[in-house]
């Protein structure tokens, strides 16, 4: 596996800010736990199972998406209803 980390020019998994600190959603989902708790993803154990990028693009999973993904709810929610007192 060390062999595949260093043959990778460079990390083309995705990362967030959040990652790491407060969220460690995709360390604990790491079978092989490549991430640690800080939320870098060691290359050289990693061997890309995309556990952990299934999950970054997953609005209804990753923390942060699901906060963003609710914000936007509300929002559309509140414009609704301005609308329908329009109307």
């Amino acid at each position: 596996m060390v062999l595949g980390g260093k043959l990778r020019l460079k990390n083309s998994l995705k990362r967030r800010s959040e990652c790491g600190n407060p969220c460690k959603l995709c360390s604990k989902a790491c079978p092989i736990e490549a991430i640690d708790k800080k939320g870098n993803i060691n290359m050289n154990e990693c061997f890309y199972c995309l556990d952990c990028q299934s999950l970054y693009y997953n609005n209804y999973k990753c923390p942060p998406l699901v906060i963003k993904r609710k914000k936007l709810e509300a929002l559309r929610s509140k414009h609704v209803k301005l609308k329908e007192r329009l109307v």
